[in-house]
């Protein structure tokens, strides 16, 4: 892992996007079970006083779920949903 983190980048129009960050199209809950789980082997973990597993690194793991209907392909739903972990927040 980059000592650094990873950077913010920032576009004219407003968007702002992170570098070196991954998108996975999945078909299937069991690849989106693959890909969490490959993010949770990769996440920073360290100790302190308080807890012997404590997450040194924020993780965000996003899933973005687009349902068309056949009928009206034109017509689609866009669910996301965001798991947030944020470091040190184990209070």
């Amino acid at each position: 892992m980059d000592p650094t983190g990873l950077k913010l980048k920032w576009n004219p129009f407003d968007v702002y996007t992170v570098e070196n960050l991954f998108n996975f199209q999945c078909k299937t809950e069991n690849e989106i079970l693959r890909l969490f789980n490959f993010g949770l082997r990769n996440k920073v973990i360290g100790s302190h006083k308080m807890n012997l597993t404590s997450s040194r690194s924020h993780t965000i793991f996003s899933i973005t779920i687009e349902q068309i209907n056949v009928e009206h392909p034109d017509n689609v739903l866009v669910s996301k949903f965001q798991l947030v972990d944020l470091a040190g927040s184990e209070r």
